[in-house]
């Protein structure tokens, strides 16, 4: 019984979690702007023993510029933010999605 108790909470912790898809309301592009393609870009952090952050801080901000440079664009719309995270025994893992369609 312990057994099963034990590989129940085991599996738990490693199933990692997500959050829901979150849309953030972006302005439509204007009659000038030229919607280049859509993109897609994660960027990803750590916390090592859940106290000391390893490129956890920016992560947002990192993905988003990626996803720009990806198609060259100035700015997205239709962004859509996903933000997962697991649990390894040395510490938290964090992984921040962006996806939209580039704007030129």
């Amino acid at each position: 019984m312990k057994k099963i108790v034990c590989l129940i909470l085991l599996s738990i912790c490693l199933a990692g979690c997500g959050s829901q898809v979150m849309s953030l309301p972006t302005p439509a592009p204007a009659n000038s702007d030229q919607v280049v393609g859509h993109c897609s870009n994660a960027d990803g952090g750590f916390l090592l023993f859940s106290f000391i952050p390893i490129y956890n801080n920016g992560r947002l901000e990192r993905a988003y510029k990626k996803c720009l440079d990806s198609v060259n664009a100035n700015r997205l719309t239709n962004v859509t933010v996903v933000d997962r995270w697991f649990w390894t025994p040395a510490g938290n893992g964090f992984v921040t999605i962006v996806e939209g369609d580039g704007v030129r």
